[in-house]
C-alpha cells in the first residue's frame, strides 16, 4: 500500500511563526495558492481513499487537492495539541541563550530542539500519545489499503511524527527535515517493511 502525505497551505499563524497545533486556522492567500500547486504535481495519482485531518485547514487544502473525492475526518492525523502553548511565538528561540528564557520559552525550546525533554504545558499532549496515535493510523491503513493508494492530508509535526515512526530516528533527528506548507511525503509499505520519500 502507498500513503501520500500532503501538508496543508500556509496559515497566517504559519507566517507569523506561532504555535499552531488544534487552535483553528484558516489558509491565508499564499497557502491556496501553494495547494495549487502541489494538485497539479499529484494530479496524474490515483488515490482509493482520502483521509483529512478534522482542522479545518486541512480540510480546505484537501477540497483544494482532490474536490471530487470524499473526505474521510481522521482524528489521528491532527495536529499535536499544544495546549496553553498554542499561539505563542516560536521564531528565533535557537538563538537565545537557554537560560534568559521563561519556563514557557523553554518548552518551545524543547519540543523543537531537546524533544526528549518536552513537557506540554497544560491542554497539551505528549510526544508519546502523538506517536501512539500516528502508529495506530499506520497499522490501520496497512490492514485496511493493503493493495490501495491513500492521499493523507495533514500537518508539519504529523510528518514528521510518520518519518520517525518509518524510519526508526528521534523527533529531534527529525525536526533537521524541512517540510514546508504544501510539501509532499510518500510512504509506502511493500508487505514486510517501509519505503518512502520527500517529493
Amino acid at each position: 500500500m502507498k500513503a501520500v502525505f500532503v501538508r496543508h497551505g500556509q496559515t497566517d499563524w504559519n507566517a507569523a511563526h506561532r504555535m499552531q497545533g488544534c487552535v483553528d486556522i484558516l489558509l491565508n492567500e499564499t497557502g491556496k495558492e501553494q495547494i495549487k500547486e502541489v494538485a497539479g504535481k499529484i494530479e496524474g495519482m490515483k488515490f482509493d481513499k482520502m483521509y483529512v485531518s478534522p482542522l479545518t485547514r486541512t480540510k480546505q487544502t484537501a477540497s483544494i487537492l482532490r474536490p471530487e473525492m470524499e473526505q474521510t475526518i481522521e482524528e489521528r492525523v491532527k495536529e499535536i495539541d499544544f495546549g496553553e502553548l498554542e499561539g505563542s511565538c516560536y521564531g528565533g528561540y535557537k538563538n537565545l541563550v537557554y537560560e534568559e528564557l521563561s519556563d514557557k520559552e523553554k518548552q518551545i525550546y524543547h519540543f523543537f530542539l531537546d524533544p526528549d525533554k518536552y513537557e506540554p504545558l497544560p491542554g497539551g499532549e505528549t510526544y508519546n500519545h502523538f506517536y501512539e496515535r500516528l502508529n495506530d493510523f499506520l497499522e490501520d491503513i496497512k490492514v485496511k489499503h493493503k493493495d490501495e493508494t491513500v492521499l493523507v492530508v495533514c500537518h508539519g509535526a504529523v510528518i514528521h511524527a510518520v518519518i520517525c515512526l518509518i524510519r526508526k530516528i528521534t523527533m529531534g533527528e527529525c525536526w533537521k527535515i524541512y517540510i514546508g506548507n504544501g510539501d509532499c511525503y510518500m510512504a509506502e509499505f511493500d508487505g514486510q517493511k517501509w519505503n518512502d520519500k520527500l517529493f
